[in-house]
């Protein structure tokens, strides 16, 4: 059918009228769906062409779609009548004649060897082309001139495939010639990329932007976007803090972003910013279209103070115009593990040590040996109780239990199951589209509990619909709930959501009592609810309507109104307890809280923005231009209402109505920001070749003065495609692009909501008595500088883009500075007689530079007659920050940041090693405090001054003293490395995560063991005594005798984070065509997936925990889980 296709144009292309035929073209406004006969009406339109053919000749043809963009009248009438079966005659007078394709008698070829030749559109042939005989391993691969030969016997089915081009099947019959034209798909350098308030082709894009390939977070058994955000474009930073299933790892773009900004980038969703970075756990995975990634301000400028550090645009799935209704169902269920947790110590083992640790520091054994021999016996299975019972009826102290018991194994369960169910609905008429969906999650805590659970619940209904043929408008509803319960974890008054402190339960008491009740000193009071319990809902709900205009061709005006409602609820009850005595008697309670306490807290946030721009598109010539300009403002309200109250009339009820205390407190906060800007953006290029983007905002935020509100933050970006010039040489370098970037943009995350106000402060009762009583006041304010304004980032970069091998091989390099101005710092120093102290002021400066690498690559052949199509790409990253200006610190007396300084930089001395005798005591240069055995740790005087300088000396910040530079305590060089596989419905797709260098270190607790009641297992590796001189440990002392020597960083006990993890792997089988047609389903494919499954390498010395958990707060977070799960996705 092409091959006649081809010579009818062919024959008919070289009368004279042609030649204009051939010249003109059509302009398709936007992407659509339409009847044969309206592509010929469009034409029409604007051609001088006329079309003659039979009524209703296209009644039984199928839609076609039509691109967005101009496109030569010949081409399109070509591509229509092609797939539609007819042909055409060019008359003299520009008619062109439709007819059906007459039917060719078929001749009887007895040869069965067939072959031809694969060109693409251009006329080029292809080599390299894959072609099988489908269901069989049969295949061949078309040579350097794009020929091929293969057997294949007539009904067989020729399967023609290569990367970055349509594949197509073809049918033998009776003819042994099958030449083909091959069409390109859109490359990843020609897909449409989603950027401030608009679109652009990728390959023009001259800012810092990426975009995340959401096939890879596809049928990942995580609870939010943000964790599949991990390992997916180079200089997105995700740290996982905590694993809680109600905690939501943080986000960060290109590193350090100032003193004092929170560093997140702003997250903006089908338009809309949320209030909260946090937020973005309440977006369905599965109803993310596309994700984009704007890094610098060349970018973000368009969003002036919004996002200066970077932002996030998320764009949700919508219907398509006329098709057809559309069901799918998909469902996993996971099986979630803890890892990463140390074992306890035995009890036997930690009575020994803890002995030894205070006979060190010269105070009295801490177990009897009788205790020690009871634990034993216990520990050997020859008693059964826990502790021995005094004569008075009632259990002795703490250390007189004879348990033997792991907390941590108390503390989580092996293995919890969770799940999640998504519904979507879409579909599209000729002027309406539509798409609703609703996801539900319910995910257990790994704590052995049944208050450690959150539930969340998502819906979405987008609707879209043409009142005119240049009038659109549409409606985007939110909604999402989430539910959750977790323990109140309060040992010496630590926060919830850690695992680090059940190590604090010192394994010699017992989880429970002999009379079955739990043990104050056990971790279980706290997971059973007796000593409470937190509680939290949260709603959002959130509306958008749009509206869209097309006055005329290459103009179209973009009006929408979001309004978002979120309400929080939490409740937080601490109750005493203190469990039962041998005798039955209630036990005082000796841990904290010491009385029972319930806050409850509801707090309100109403969030308002408007839009209004318009933009125009316009070519002339070689010439593209394109134009925007717009108008926003954002209105936020928050109101909380706090009370608190003690002691129950019964915990049954746990509320404020049912406390009789004389603790009652009750507070309320209420307050408002706005911000209100016009931007801009002009595009230009020349053949797509030569390009320049020039953007920018001129905004006001209510959080400054109304004379320092304003400001405008431009930017400029320009690219040159070298590639696309005429004397290129290199044929196989498709794409080779240059670009450079500068911008500013404005941080107000500096300045606190009523920075310009000066506020009274007060107090209940005064200290001085007036007329014998203790009157409330209000206290003088703070001098206020009405002139402090935004911080301002500004950014310059350049990058390299290259495609090879038409595209299947795709590199990019990118290189960043940012140096943010006027950044909130100390006061110059005023006389003391003020009385006050002075303001702060926009007085310091900070800088970061970075890199970005990422290379891709994609290709396919053959495995058993069937195309095999693969791809890998790897990334990597890396970024330093430092201090140019700080307000009367630059001789750095380190009463804050020096200029000169670099942020995470990891100082220590040099170990000079375990003294194992008292020669080699006297040998080593003692620190003046403190009192020294053999056993203990020693540093090198590296300045050979006689002294440990811990502090450095000298007038200046790099005078470090005997400290050199250890490392960086923050992740460098991140990297990851994603591959993926297609095969016969088969899809395997591997995520690894790594990073190059960290150094922490851990003052006591892991590092030494000396925290209190400290009991983790890696202390068996060994603590130095005589009997044992090489062990890993120095020799043991309690707390606060050994400071000097375990808060001192050194090299010796430094731990190197670097690794590389198998971050996620995945197996997806689609099931074929003919099992999904008998099913009556348009589709059916079942996965099995597995995230964090391990390492490939963990250079630390702990590995025995996650470094995600070294890193964060020294392990005092809730540990990671390994899940496997398996998925059911179903479409009808």
């Amino acid at each position: 059918m092409r091959t006649f296709i081809f010579l009818m144009c062919t024959t008919v292309f070289c009368f004279n009228t042609e030649n204009t035929f051939s010249q003109e073209t059509v302009i398709i406004e936007k992407d659509q769906l339409v009847e044969v006969d309206q592509v010929f009406k469009i034409i029409k339109k604007q051609t001088e062409l006329n079309f003659i053919y039979p009524k209703g000749l296209f009644k039984n043809t199928p839609k076609i779609q039509l691109k967005k963009g101009e496109i030569q009248a010949s081409k399109l009438i070509a591509d229509v009548l092609e797939k539609s079966h007819f042909n055409f005659k060019l008359t003299e007078n520009n008619t062109i004649i439709i007819n059906k394709v007459k039917a060719v008698e078929k001749i009887t070829i007895q040869e069965n060897v067939i072959s031809g030749s694969v060109l693409e559109e251009t006329g080029q042939p292809l080599p390299g082309v894959n072609i099988i005989v489908e269901g069989t391993s049969t295949g061949t691969q078309s040579d350097f001139d794009g020929n091929y030969s293969i057997k294949a016997k007539k009904g067989d089915v020729l399967i023609f495939s290569y990367v970055g081009f349509q594949s197509q099947k073809i049918t033998v019959s009776e003819a042994n010639t099958i030449n083909l034209v091959l069409k390109e798909e859109a490359s990843a350098l020609d897909e449409v990329v989603v950027i401030g308030y608009g679109t652009q082709k990728k390959s023009n894009l001259t800012a810092a932007i990426a975009t995340v390939d959401t096939k890879e977070l596809e049928n990942r058994p995580v609870n939010s976007i943000t964790d599949m955000l991990g390992a997916s474009v180079p200089g997105l930073n995700i740290n996982v803090g905590s694993s809680a299933v109600t905690d939501n790892p943080s986000i960060n773009l290109r590193g350090f972003t100032g003193l004092n900004s929170s560093g997140s980038p702003l997250i903006i969703v089908d338009g809309v910013p949320l209030d909260n970075p946090d937020d973005i756990k309440y977006v369905n995975p599965n109803d993310v279209d596309n994700i984009s990634i704007l890094k610098d301000a060349s970018a973000t400028a368009i969003y002036g103070s919004r996002a200066p550090n970077g932002a996030i645009l998320i764009t949700t799935k919508s219907g398509k115009k006329g098709q057809k209704m559309a069901i799918e169902y998909s469902s996993d269920i996971r099986i979630s593990s803890p890892i990463g947790l140390p074992n306890s110590m035995k009890g036997s083992d930690y009575a020994i040590w803890r002995n030894n640790r205070t006979e060190n520091s010269r105070i009295a054994r801490t177990y009897t040996q009788e205790t020690i021999d009871r634990i034993l016996q216990y520990e050997a299975g020859e008693i059964n109780t826990v502790g021995i019972i005094e004569p008075n009826g009632k259990y002795g102290s703490v250390f007189t239990f004879n348990a033997s018991e792991n907390h941590l194994q108390e503390a989580f369960r092996d293995n919890v199951f969770n799940q999640t169910h998504n519904l979507s609905l879409s579909g599209g008429s000729d002027n309406t589209t539509y798409f609703a969906s609703f996801n539900a999650l319910d995910a257990q805590g790994n704590y052995q509990s049944d208050i450690d659970w959150m539930k969340r619940y998502v819906s979405n209904i987008r609707v879209n619909t043409d009142i005119k043929p240049w009038l659109n408008v549409g409606l985007n509803s939110k909604y999402s709930r989430q539910e959750s319960t977790r323990p109140t974890i309060s040992t010496s008054g630590q926060n919830d959501n850690t695992f680090f402190d059940n190590l604090g339960f010192i394994p010699t008491a017992p989880a429970y009592y002999d009379n079955g009740t739990p043990n104050e000193f056990s971790i279980r009071p706290n997971l059973d609810g007796s000593s409470g319990q937190y509680e939290n809902t949260t709603d959002i709900i959130t509306t958008q309507v749009t509206m869209q205009l097309k006055p005329v061709v290459g103009l179209t005006v973009n009006a929408d109104y979001t309004w978002r409602v979120k309400n929080s609820f939490d409740k937080n009850v601490e109750l005493q307890f203190g469990g039962l005595d041998a005798d039955g008697t209630p036990l005082p309670s000796r841990r904290s809280p010491r009385l029972s306490t319930i806050t409850e807290n509801s707090r309100g946030w109403t969030y308002h923005t408007a839009n209004f721009n318009m933009n125009y598109e316009t070519s002339f010539g070689k010439h593209n231009i394109n134009v925007l300009a717009g108008y926003n403002e954002e209105v936020n309200n928050y109101r909380a209402l706090t009370g608190k109250n003690s002691d129950f009339y019964t915990t049954a009820v746990q509320a404020l109505q049912t406390t009789y205390g004389n603790n009652v407190e009750a507070t309320d906060a209420f307050n408002s920001w706005a911000v209100q800007g016009y931007y801009g953006r002009l595009h230009y290029d020349y053949q797509e070749k030569y390009l320049i983007d020039f953007s920018g905002r001129y905004d006001a935020s209510s959080r400054f003065a109304p004379d320092s509100r304003w400001a405008f933050f431009p930017s400029v970006a320009v690219g040159y495609n070298v590639a696309k010039e005429d004397f290129w040489p290199l044929n196989d370098v498709n794409h080779f692009k240059f670009t450079v970037q500068y911008g500013e943009s404005g941080n107000q995350g500096d300045a606190s909501l009523y920075s310009y106000l000066p506020t009274l402060g007060t107090t209940n009762q005064i200290t001085t008595p007036i007329n014998g009583i203790l009157p409330p006041a209000v206290t003088i304010p703070p001098i206020f500088a009405d002139d402090n304004t935004w911080a301002k980032p500004q950014n310059i970069g350049f990058g390299l883009e290259v495609g090879m091998f038409k595209n299947r091989l795709t590199a990019d390099y990118n290189w960043y500075q940012r140096t943010v101005y006027d950044q909130i710092g100390p006061a110059v120093q005023l006389p003391e007689v003020l009385g006050t102290a002075p303001p702060v002021q926009n007085n310091s400066v900070t800088e970061t530079r970075g890199w970005e690498f990422n290379i891709n690559w994609r290709d396919q052949f053959n495995i058993k007659g069937s195309p095999l199509s693969y791809g890998i790409r790897a990334g990597i990253s890396d970024y330093i920050g430092y201090v140019i200006d700080y307000v009367d610190n630059d001789t750095g007396t380190r009463n804050g940041w020096t200029p000169g300084q670099l942020f995470g930089e990891l100082y220590g001395v040099k170990s000079a090693g375990i003294a194992q005798n008292s020669d080699q005591v006297l040998q080593n240069v003692l620190p003046t405090t403190g009192f020294y055995y053999p056993g203990d740790l020693f540093f090198n005087d590296t300045n050979g001054d006689g002294l440990i300088n811990l502090n450095g000396t000298g007038n200046y910040w790099y005078s470090e003293g005997d400290r050199e530079r250890l490392g960086f305590n923050y992740p460098r060089y991140q990297y990851n490395i994603a591959m993926n596989a297609n095969w016969k419905g088969f899809t395997l797709s591997v995520l690894f995560q790594g990073v190059g260098h960290q150094k922490v270190y851990w003052a006591n607790k892991f590092n030494f063991g000396t925290f209190n009641f400290m009991s983790a297992e890696q202390l068996e590796r060994g603590w130095w005594t005589s009997d044992n001189p090489d062990a890993f440990y120095p020799r043991a002392y309690n707390y606060n005798l050994n400071q000097l020597r375990e808060n001192t960083v050194n090299d010796q006990y430094v731990n190197n984070l670097a690794h590389l993890r198998v971050k996620n792997v995945g197996l997806t089988y689609n099931f074929s065509e003919d099992l999904i047609s008998k099913l009556r389903v348009s589709k059916l494919s079942i996965t099995l997936s597995g995230e964090n499954l391990g390492f490939v390498f963990n250079k630390s010395w702990l590995p025995e925990l996650d470094p995600f958990t070294i890193d964060n707060n020294q392990g005092r977070v809730y540990p990671p889980s390994r899940t496997f799960a398996l998925g059911l996705k179903v479409g009808i």
